[in-house]
């Protein structure tokens, strides 16, 4: 195993006491590693008596990979910091993939890693910016060179297609010696691209999409979700969230979907069945960015000749922490005038499927993308159902002022029995990150 290592302003050598006792001077530290755990080193007291004092710099980077290296797993990518920051975002190519205010400080969160197979060949940045109290910023950068080939099996038999195979070389390009030096780790598994001629494969290799930032998908189980029905908080009533084999509307034999059932009415913690996406590392702050999709499925047996009995059923919700109205929801409305599932913000209702015998008995795919912002001014959204963008809007609160907000999907409003499902939420940075 190699560690390459350079850091501060004209400094660089071996890891050995000295420098490594230096390493501990500084503010920000991006580690980039495999997957595979590694020793951490600590220098010698005898050793960090002696190192005389330098300027504090902001990064210092250890790789576990040589120069070049086959990347087969994903990249491990920590912010690492003597004091708590109050929050760190980390930047891929210059655009902000993930926001985390609670350590360990790891892109995509807690059990998350960067694929190079995602990216596009040639050289990519990884940034990470640390804000302090009193609003101190610290950054660090990693500069690494992604090479995605395509082999093909060679001499295949009459009967055999050409089997496409991609394989990620990631190399650390190391910028001058002034700047931040970065290097970079294995990280990603060989892709299978669909078959195609050995002249087309030669040529380019299929690009899987980017991989979401969190998945609350019922495949994975409830995993972080808060529950909230009946079961675990009675007052909310008769209502239940189950996980349940998904139904043939959805064409995905084998997979498993959150049922959601509302069974009461008039229930003094509201008549709900939800999950709340609630950890503190995934509570949506001032200035965030991003996407969340899922499929809705909505039977027509029992809801049909059961009816709503509520003007308004939340389906799925921005919720702020205090109380009053979200300020951006998505609803199903069957009574006062209105008749279809609608996004709903804080000036109005827009339709996003209309009539709600429209809705029923068919799996829909829902992609939302918000900025989030308090300020009318900034705040911005956009929906997609059925594969098309179906409304847009600017100069809207995506916020409540002084308020953070969290995701949370299921049924909320009276019911008699109602049912609806959603296969889990999706979390991420573009609209592909979160498609099913």
């Amino acid at each position: 195993m190699d560690v390459c290592s350079k850091w501060g302003r004209g400094v660089a050598g071996d890891v050995d006491g000295k420098s490594m006792a230096s390493l501990f001077r500084r503010n920000l530290t991006i580690t980039t590693l495999a997957l595979a755990a590694i020793p951490v080193l600590a220098p010698a007291a005898a050793h960090a008596a002696k190192t005389p004092a330098a300027k504090p710099r902001v990064v210092h980077i250890e790789t576990t990979s040589k120069k070049r290296a086959v990347v087969n797993r994903a990249l491990k990518v920590i912010a690492v910091t003597r004091r708590d920051p109050t929050k760190v975002s980390f930047y891929v190519d210059g655009k902000r993939r993930y926001i985390t205010r609670h350590a360990p400080y790891r892109l995509y969160g807690r059990n998350g890693g960067l694929r190079p197979s995602t990216l596009k060949n040639g050289v990519h940045r990884i940034t990470v910016r640390a804000l302090f109290k009193g609003g101190r910023t610290e950054s660090a950068k990693i500069r690494f060179t992604v090479n995605n080939r395509v082999v093909t099996t060679p001499n295949p038999t009459p009967n055999e297609t050409p089997i496409q195979t991609t394989t990620t070389v990631v190399r650390t390009s190391l910028p001058p010696r002034t700047s931040t030096t970065g290097g970079s780790a294995p990280g990603t598994s060989p892709q299978v691209a669909p078959a195609a001629s050995s002249s087309a494969s030669a040529s380019a290799s299929a690009t899987p999409p980017p991989p979401a930032l969190w998945s609350g998908a019922a495949d994975l189980g409830f995993g972080t979700w808060q529950i909230q029905d009946g079961p675990h908080n009675p007052t909310v009533g008769d209502t239940r969230v189950s996980l349940v084999d998904a139904p043939a509307a959805y064409g995905m034999p084998g997979h498993k979907a959150f049922s959601f059932q509302v069974n009461t009415a008039k229930d003094p913690g509201g008549s709900r069945a939800e999950l709340s996406d609630v950890p503190a590392e995934h509570q949506i702050h001032e200035g965030d960015d991003f996407w969340y999709g899922d499929v809705l499925y909505v039977p027509s047996n029992p809801n049909q000749s059961l009816g709503w009995e509520d003007s308004n059923h939340a389906l799925f919700q921005f919720r702020q922490q205090g109380t009053g109205s979200p300020p951006l929801l998505l609803t199903l409305n069957a009574t006062n005038g209105r008749n279809a599932l609608y996004i709903q913000d804080s000036k109005d209702y827009h339709p996003v499927v209309s009539g709600v015998q429209n809705v029923y008995d068919r799996a829909i795919p829902i992609e939302i993308h918000v900025h989030f912002a308090s300020d009318p001014s900034k705040g911005s959204y956009e929906v997609w159902a059925d594969g098309k963008q179906v409304y847009a809007a600017t100069g809207v609160a995506t916020l409540v002022a002084g308020q953070t907000s969290y995701f949370k999907e299921g049924q909320y409003g009276d019911g008699r029995g109602n049912l609806t499902y959603w296969l889990g939420a999706k979390r991420g940075t573009s609209r592909a990150s979160v498609l099913r």
